[in-house]
């Protein structure tokens, strides 16, 4: 069992969904999917969070509205010195990423339209859930919370992704097994020491637009492969979304699925 503290709440700035979480110079860069908008926050957590919009109009309140017109960003990696934001995919009009540029927080949109098109094609019940970027590649992970219930790798060219011009990509099919009889789905994930750390959840729903209660997660290990080494139960009371290790230790931010709970921030006991 592998046990985590909380250390931070996203009450100002307040965030509900937070989905991915990188480190760069001391700070944590947070993402949220129901947000235009990257949460910076120091790793000393001495000073306040920062808020930095990064364009389009303002989501309503109302949380139907706001889930049908949210920008789903589930995944954020470093990229030379800007933040690369990917959507899940998950519906049609989910497909605009961006780059972020550290030094001013000016944006380069991006369109996945036609790399997802490609996927979709090859990938049942596309939800892009995580992303680590390993030289010149990057690789996805599909969360399997669709009906078809595929959970996958996908290494490909990180250019012809930015590029939106995906034509080939090895996809390697990765068994999460279950918990509670609820098929485990990839929800984040990170390289540290050569290997893959990943989070999985099991979350009582079969269907990558609408949520479910949340019923347990796990810090799993593996190879660029796709060879689960470890996954051990994650003791968390929320869903965790996003992942990064610094100075050996876990970080992880959850999503509540709850716009009257804020997401938050936890460290794990211990080192890894």
């Amino acid at each position: 069992m592998i046990r985590v503290k909380e250390v931070f709440s996203f009450k100002n700035p307040f965030i509900t969904a937070a989905s991915g979480l990188v480190h760069s110079n001391n700070t944590l860069y947070v993402v949220s999917d129901d947000e235009r908008g990257i949460i910076s926050l120091q790793l000393d957590l001495t000073e306040k969070a920062a808020y930095h919009a990064i364009g389009g109009k303002r989501l309503p309140e109302d949380p139907a509205k706001r889930k049908k017109e949210k920008p789903d960003f589930e995944c954020l990696a470093l990229f030379s010195n800007s933040l690369l934001l990917i959507p899940s995919g998950s519906t049609s009009s989910r497909d605009q990423g961006a780059l972020v540029n550290l030094d001013d927080f000016k944006i380069k949109p991006l369109s996945f339209k036609k790399s997802y098109q490609y996927l979709s094609k090859h990938i049942p019940d596309l939800n892009i859930e995580g992303a680590v970027i390993n030289g010149d590649h990057i690789i996805l992970f599909q969360r399997g919370n669709g009906p078809n219930k595929f959970n996958a790798i996908i290494d490909l060219k990180l250019e012809d992704l930015i590029r939106d011009n995906l034509d080939q990509s090895t996809i390697t099919p990765v068994d999460l097994g279950s918990h509670n009889n609820i098929n485990l789905g990839f929800t984040d994930a990170t390289i540290h020491k050569d290997r893959i750390y990943f989070l999985s959840v099991g979350e009582a729903s079969e269907s990558t637009y609408h949520d479910g209660q949340f019923e347990g997660a796990y810090l799993g290990i593996m190879g660029f492969d796709g060879v689960i080494q470890k996954l051990n139960p994650l003791l968390i009371d929320f869903k965790p979304e996003g992942l990064t290790i610094v100075d050996d230790y876990l970080y992880i931010v959850t999503d509540s699925d709850n716009r009257t709970i804020e997401s938050k921030l936890y460290i794990s006991v211990e080192k890894f």
